[in-house]
């Protein structure tokens, strides 16, 4: 078991993601928009309004989107 000991990748700022690389994201998975918003624990209509711009992701949200782009889908299923 790995233990943490100094500051590292994990502990970076998240990327602040547009609602294209929010978009480009869930097509490169290969996820619906409901799934994919499952995966995340937000409402489909939530993920709706990042993927057109109309709100961005923040917190817990925005570093869980950070963590599967970097990692993939897998690391949560």
């Amino acid at each position: 078991m790995q233990t943490l000991t100094s500051t590292s990748s994990a502990c970076e700022p998240a990327l602040d993601y547009t609602a294209e690389h929010i978009r480009a994201l869930r097509t490169r998975l290969q996820l619906t928009r409901n799934i994919f918003a499952a995966c995340l624990n937000i409402s489909e209509s939530t993920l709706q309004k990042w993927e057109y711009g109309e709100k961005r992701p923040k917190g817990a949200a925005l570093r869980l989107i950070s963590i599967i782009d970097r990692k993939g889908i897998d690391v949560l299923l």
